[in-house]
């Protein structure tokens, strides 16, 4: 069974230990672990894009000629 983020973290917010949840999606506590470790690395919200008055002039050139 494919290991569900949200679930999984709303089992993390309920402080479910770690085996129980590897009971509830048929998999090892280490793929818990994994995919815990992955879900952490994400950034949590989208990346603002540069404003092209903060480059400096070789960068506004590359990005000109792109």
């Amino acid at each position: 069974m494919k290991i569900n983020s949200n679930q999984l973290l709303e089992m993390v917010k309920a402080k479910t230990p770690r085996k129980k949840m590897a009971e509830r999606f048929k998999c090892s506590e280490a793929a818990i672990l994994k995919k815990l470790t992955r879900l952490q690395a994400a950034p949590a919200a989208p990346v603002e894009p540069l404003k092209i008055d903060a480059l400096t002039p070789k960068e506004k050139s590359f990005v000109v000629a792109m």
